[in-house]
């Protein structure tokens, strides 16, 4: 009884974990840097439906694991507190280089969107930095800017003149604008706490452990 009291505590755990779904807010404030940056992390699958900021003419970074880059989006919405008038968003990886980025959604929708299954979106499952910043405040490097400027309405590729390089700052000064902000999300999940990582481990590990044990012999 115990045995199957302790497989069914430990199935319930796992299930919560998977099902779980967070919103990510500030603070502390989101820097702009890969160094500064706000990691959104929690439980094993625990996804990221939205996040939630504030820019002061500056830019926002946050981290998170995208475990199937398919159905990994980004859209920046409208809502009662959102005042930041033209956000833009960009994909990051793990060191910094640019993934795509998009400025307009369509001439007429100010509000940016990283669609799903775009080829110029992330390929391969890990760990991503998304980035929110005004018009005109590119991500860029020594080279220049990471991200074409133009189109504003086209989901860019790393094809500008810094695009095979890291971020390392931005330009186009503060942006137009700066206020508060709200992104929906797919596809992304939060960082493994460590210590979430040890508990879940001991959880398996007891759940081998009683599978592994035999009945006592009459």
């Amino acid at each position: 009884m115990r045995t199957q009291l302790l497989r069914a505590t430990l199935a319930l755990s796992l299930a919560t974990a998977l099902s779980a779904d967070i919103i990510a807010e500030e603070p502390p404030d989101a820097g702009g840097q890969v160094s500064t940056a706000n990691i959104i992390s929690g439980t094993p699958g625990e996804n990221i439906s939205q996040i939630r900021g504030r820019i002061n003419f500056a830019t926002d970074l946050w981290g998170f694991y995208i475990a199937d880059p398919s159905l990994f989006s980004a859209r920046a919405i409208s809502c009662g507190v959102c005042d930041m008038v033209d956000p833009q968003l960009f994909l990051l990886d793990a060191n910094g280089f640019g993934i795509y980025l998009n400025n307009d959604r369509n001439n007429s929708n100010p509000l940016p969107l990283l669609p799903a299954g775009h080829p110029n979106g992330p390929q391969t499952p890990g760990f991503y930095y998304l980035g929110i910043s005004a018009f005109d405040r590119d991500p860029r490097n020594a080279n220049g800017r990471i991200f074409p400027n133009n189109p504003v309405t086209a989901v860019h590729g790393p094809a500008g003149p810094g695009g095979a390089d890291p971020l390392s700052g931005y330009t186009g000064g503060p942006g137009n604008s700066g206020g508060t902000y709200r992104i929906n999300l797919t596809g992304a999940s939060a960082v493994p706490e460590p210590a979430t990582w040890m508990s879940m481990g001991g959880a398996l590990a007891l759940g081998f452990l009683l599978s592994r044990r035999r009945p006592p012999v009459n």
